[in-house]
């Protein structure tokens, strides 16, 4: 190879100027259509090169693309005077089936409730996507999942807000009130149906509550001189419950993350539970049936026995209209 065909940069002796512009021809024309001008302003800019290209050597590069396997349309009054990459071998194809799959690994992963984990699998699909030259596929791999709605980098930020409690001045849309404007100390982050949302103690009603992360449009950190106050508020409004599993209860019973076993024997095992949200967690309690009987506090034993009684109640009365 000639001296003029194998230059060397200065700072990067180790790159071939003729491969290197092979390479930022590809990714320019990769990335959209080019005319002529822009390609060599693009190279003009380039780190590497910093100087300009004829046109000669566009379209010798062109060729060396074309071999490569590339096809590339030249520029006429039909492409608006740019070089257009239609198709290059770089890529490969999914078939159908393998994107079933695929989507039925991430649906699996879904059920889970682990966004962190969908997430993971998510950054995952996206390198797929940038090996398909299929809209569809591409848009399947991209986008159809749970969390297509959600600012990854809004949640990734609300993650390290969760761990200091910092208190944070939250935009949100909210179904009934419109946009509000709400003082939040964000604790943890959840994912339930599909949807996730973010906890904590909300100022404004100075009870625990959630926000849908879909819904949150700015957040921005903001400082009280009564944090540890507020904390405390908080704090007091969580609801310590103890409960007792037997039977097939105990056997089957995996902790949630706010849960402990505080005793442990071969007839029972009693529990300590963080309770956020009553109402999930007394579907919780539903589910382990008779094998399940609350110990304290008392005041949430007889919210217990109320809704059992409720819906004991709407069983009977929905018998009696049917009878």
């Amino acid at each position: 190879m000639t001296k003029s065909l194998e230059q060397k940069s200065e700072s990067n002796s180790n790159i071939s100027k003729t491969g290197y512009r092979i390479l930022l021809l590809f990714k320019l024309l990769f990335e959209s259509p080019r005319s002529r001008m822009e390609i060599d302003k693009e190279f003009e800019k380039d780190d590497v090169l910093k100087k300009g290209i004829s046109y000669d050597t566009i379209t010798n590069i062109v060729k060396a693309l074309r071999k490569s396997g590339c096809i590339v349309k030249r520029p006429n009054i039909g492409t608006g005077y740019k070089y257009i990459l239609e198709k290059h071998p770089f890529t490969t194809e999914i078939s159908e089936k393998a994107l079933e799959g695929l989507q039925k690994i991430r649906d699996g992963i879904t059920s889970f409730s682990d966004w962190q984990l969908l997430c993971k699998i998510n950054r995952l699909y996206e390198k797929f996507a940038n090996f398909t030259m299929n809209e569809k596929h591409t848009d399947l791999l991209l986008y159809n999942h749970p969390l297509k709605n959600v600012d990854i980098n809004l949640l990734e930020e609300l993650v390290k807000h969760c761990e200091s409690k910092q208190l944070l001045k939250i935009t949100y849309t909210s179904p009934i009130f419109g946009t509000e404007r709400l003082t939040f100390i964000p604790d943890f982050i959840s994912f339930e149906n599909n949807v996730t949302y973010l906890w904590g103690y909300n100022l404004r009603y100075q009870a625990i509550g959630y926000l849908r992360l879909d819904r949150i449009k700015s957040l921005k950190k903001t400082f009280c001189v009564n944090t540890n106050s507020i904390l405390e508020q908080y704090e007091s409004c969580i609801l310590t419950v103890t409960y007792k599993l037997t039977g097939f209860a105990k056997l089957a019973y995996e902790p949630t993350r706010f849960e402990h076993i505080i005793i442990e024997n071969p007839d029972y095992i009693v529990v300590e539970a963080k309770v956020f949200n009553k109402f999930n967690f007394l579907q919780r309690l539903l589910s382990f049936g008779l094998d399940c009987k609350i110990l304290t506090p008392r005041s949430y034993i007889e919210e217990y026995l109320l809704a059992l009684q409720n819906i004991r109640e709407t069983y009977t009365n929905e018998k009696q209209k049917n009878s």
